[in-house]
């Protein structure tokens, strides 16, 4: 499985995992990154996404999911509730490297978190190969 910021707190909270306070849910620490979880955006700046591409060459549409990173997030809202939008980049600003060209404003939704994230580690008793 590939996360996003909420469902890897979702998988954290379904392991009942104990802290020297007891429950996790105890954890003054755990309870203030829980709380940015569900207030901030889903996806951080330099986490890997995927975004659907689209075009339409003589009158027929293509599309594919591509990878990107995200190099910027935005807070915005209107009269009922607030969301993010990203900028998202395949060639990300590096020390001696501006960048290349961004994709500007692209809503939450329109992201899933990248094919290629790392896979979460093995469950409980599994051994890896």
């Amino acid at each position: 499985m590939n996360y996003d910021i909420h469902s890897a707190m979702a998988q954290i909270q379904s392991c009942d995992f104990v802290c020297e306070a007891g429950p996790l849910e105890k954890s003054t620490a755990f309870a203030w990154l829980a709380d940015l979880a569900a207030r901030g955006p889903k996806y951080a700046i330099g986490q890997k996404v995927s975004y659907e591409v689209k075009a339409t060459v003589e009158g027929i549409e293509i599309s594919k999911w591509c990878e990107f990173e995200v190099v910027a997030v935005f807070m915005v809202s209107d009269s009922e509730r607030q969301t993010y939008t990203y900028h998202i980049s395949q060639d990300p600003p590096r020390p001696y490297h501006h960048g290349g060209k961004t994709i500007n404003a692209v809503i939450e939704k329109a992201l899933k978190p990248a094919l290629t994230a790392l896979p979460p580690p093995p469950a409980t008793g599994e051994v890896g190969t």
